[in-house]
């Protein structure tokens, strides 16, 4: 175990490297860590370089990348569930799935109009502000989603006022109709 990687024992005394990179989706140097020597780990091929006499291996290309696959389904704007991990000065941490964390900047909770006290394990709604996919970072936000929430509560006040309008000139017009009917009858 190296600064750079892994060197992994193959058969006919060949070794291979598993870069640093290519140990975990998440955090590298924890999950070497973990490693010890002379485990057996399961590694895929990623490269043969024959003239080098190097053969790259990874760790990671094993398993679904939880980040990707929730930024596939969760797109910037979405509105997603976020259970209260960690709160620090600067931000709030939220698990978002297995594996996935977002982040609410202490800010834009102090700015929203929420009244909840947050406690690890709790559950809220936010909407999805940003997602870097370089750091692998996803930033979420109440006021995004409160902006969201007063935007469609408007839409949908002046659809039921046309709606009402609507209803309320079909009303009139067959109460003139109504009287200048009872007037011939009479």
């Amino acid at each position: 175990i190296t600064d750079f990687g892994v060197f992994i024992g193959l058969e006919g005394n060949i070794d291979g490297l598993v870069h640093l990179s290519d140990v975990s989706w998440e955090d590298e140097e924890e999950a070497v860590r973990k490693l010890e020597k002379n485990q057996e780990i399961e590694t895929i091929v990623l490269s043969i370089d024959a003239d080098r006499e190097r053969i790259s291996l990874g760790i990671k290309q094993l398993k679904e990348d939880a980040f990707n696959e929730f930024i596939l389904s969760n797109k910037k704007g979405s509105r997603v569930i976020g259970k209260v991990n960690n709160i620090t000065d600067e931000r709030i941490v939220l698990d978002l799935s297995e594996g996935v964390q977002g982040f609410l900047p202490q800010k834009d909770f102090i700015n929203s109009s929420q009244e909840l006290t947050l406690d690890e394990g709790l559950e809220i709604e936010v909407i999805i502000a940003n997602i870097n996919k370089k750091e692998r970072e996803i930033i979420v936000s109440l006021r995004a989603l409160e902006k969201a929430d007063e935007k469609a509560a408007l839409k949908d006040n002046v659809k039921k006022n046309l709606e009402i309008e609507e209803a309320s000139k079909s009303n009139i017009g067959d109460m003139i109709k109504a009287e200048l009917e009872e007037k011939e009858d009479e």
